[in-house]
């Protein structure tokens, strides 16, 4: 096993400060930017025995950074469940591993191995921001699951600590310091918006209020080290986002009238009806029929395959393609081949060790080439041999495309980057950027008031 002294001076000096910061505190949560090596510093401060609880597909990178800083092989606890069982059963004869790695569906299995660790590690830890069980055994959230485990370090990983507004923040706070937040609503009555629910009762709680964002800044002091790319100083390339202005194709034009007018569409004889059943739905129809009609099972071109092939046909280099919809992948990969671009597909669902070949297969071949990839699914990879992101489609919460975008523009980034956002003129995609700006400036009003609230 590496020393500490061996591995502490390969570091960045702001990875050095941020491993003495969590030593120091001992409980605390690291929100740097994506990409600005979290894991390493969280290994670098952590006391054996550890346990990671990572999302699925993070589990690969947390045993190459294990082996790379640690020089340790860490025990994952994932699979089917005689290999589970086998893993406890190893764990029952030799006792707890240095570093046992798991995903957040197999917390209630890994508190029955053992509740106490010294050192609990959670990456992407706004996964926890819901704190209210419903239904059975642990459904509907992981909140009240992780808050079960007992440590003396307790590290919270997350590059996007705010998604909606300050009341993100309390179940991570709660872990840290249950005792100081003990109440979640004398939280949100102070640092954010809390009015009468319109509809069932209630209370509905929103954003971060202005009046106590200073405030709230100072106290998250104590508690949250948050380091931007710009404060580092990494001096990576320069990133430009761009919005691809599109017109509808008739088809579409003619299917998203309907579906607004009418909640059904009607595209001919040989096409069944398709009916919409709500205000949800209507959402969600156009959203996949602005990426494809055939997403909802309607016939017609799409405005935003014809542009992305137009682009490519001209520049044959590689690029990463971003959208919500995975039934969209084989319609894209489709689009790709005619224009002789080679398909690797990232999803939700895969096993950690198979995306991590296939980004590492896309990374190192030659040619015309594309990485597809759910928006959701933008962590723990990186695909630096691209330096262009398309984002076909969009998802509500910014912090998905924030982290989507620094799967190029990180560490290992020689190039200029381009993030190209495919926008359909008048209709709903307008919107959902509308609502991802809104959420953005709450974020910033409760990490950095100044900035925000400065002429």
């Amino acid at each position: 096993m590496k020393t500490l002294a061996q591995t502490e001076q390969l570091l960045y000096p702001y990875q050095q400060a941020g491993v003495r910061w969590l030593r120091e505190r001992e409980r605390a949560i690291l929100g740097d930017d994506p990409g600005l090596g979290k894991t390493v510093q969280a290994l670098l401060a952590a006391e054996a025995p550890i346990l990671v609880v990572a999302p699925k597909q993070a589990l690969g990178v947390w045993r190459e950074e294990a082996k790379t800083w640690l020089g340790i092989n860490a025990a994952t606890y994932t699979g089917s469940v005689p290999q589970r069982r086998r893993i406890r059963e190893a764990i029952q004869v030799r006792g707890r591993p240095y570093l046992l790695i798991t995903n957040y569906a197999m917390m209630p299995e890994v508190l029955e191995i053992s509740p106490w660790w010294r050192t609990v590690i959670f990456d992407e830890a706004h996964i926890l921001r819901n704190r209210q069980r419903r239904g059975g055994r642990y459904q509907g959230t992981l909140f009240p699951v992780a808050r079960r485990f007992r440590s003396q370090r307790l590290y919270l990983l997350t590059g996007t600590p705010i998604i909606k507004g300050a009341m993100d923040l309390w179940t991570l706070l709660h872990m840290i310091d249950p005792r100081r937040f003990s109440s979640y609503w004398r939280f949100v009555e102070r640092y954010c918006y809390v009015d009468d629910a319109y509809w069932g009762g209630g209370k509905s709680v929103w954003g971060t209020n202005k009046d106590t964002a200073d405030e709230l800044q100072e106290l998250l002091a104590d508690y949250l080290l948050r380091r931007t790319e710009a404060e580092v100083d990494l001096q990576l390339p320069e990133r430009r986002r761009q919005q691809v202005s599109l017109d509808l194709t008739s088809d579409q034009r003619r299917y998203y009238t309907q579906i607004v007018d009418d909640l059904m569409v009607d595209a001919g004889p040989d096409t069944p009806l398709l009916l919409v059943t709500n205000k949800l739905v209507e959402s969600l129809r156009l959203r996949q029929l602005l990426v494809h009609p055939g997403l909802i099972g309607l016939p017609g071109e799409s405005a935003a395959m014809t542009a992305l092939t137009e682009e490519l046909r001209d520049s044959q280099e590689p690029v990463v393609i971003f959208c919500p919809f995975t039934a969209a992948f084989p319609l894209i990969s489709a689009a790709l081949a005619s224009v002789g671009y080679r398909s690797f597909i990232v999803r939700g669902g895969m096993p950690a060790e198979m995306i991590a070949s296939e980004v590492a297969l896309f990374n190192r071949s030659e040619g015309p080439r594309a990485l597809l990839a759910t928006t959701t699914l933008g962590t723990s990879w990186s695909a630096t041999s691209a330096r262009i992101a398309y984002f076909l489609g969009f998802d509500w919460n910014p912090s998905t495309h924030f982290q989507a975008e620094k799967r190029i523009h990180r560490i290992g980034q020689s190039r200029n980057v381009l993030y190209r956002y495919l926008v359909h003129n008048h209709t709903i995609d307008q919107h959902v950027l509308r609502v991802l700006d809104q959420k953005v400036r709450w974020a910033d009003l409760a990490l950095d008031p100044k900035t925000l609230l400065s002429p």
